[in-house]
């Protein structure tokens, strides 16, 4: 048994593809400004932290005369 007629309205859209305006495609524009501003926030605080350690001179160093002792 074949269903010739579609569920689906007629558009020129591909099934994937969100109409602008809708409130799925806010909250997913949305969603992505909040995941990449975290993103870049977390980052920013362990970079600056690096920084700050290294000029403080906590960096740890070593060094061997050969591979073997290494």
């Amino acid at each position: 048994m074949t269903n010739s007629a579609s569920a689906q309205p007629t558009t020129d859209l591909p099934l994937t593809t969100t109409p602008r305006g809708t409130t799925e495609r806010r909250m997913l524009g949305a969603l992505t400004l909040a995941a990449g501003a975290a993103l870049l926030l977390s980052a920013c605080g362990s970079i600056g932290e690096a920084v700050a350690e290294n000029r403080a001179g906590h960096t740890k160093t070593y060094e061997f005369a050969t591979g073997k002792a290494g």
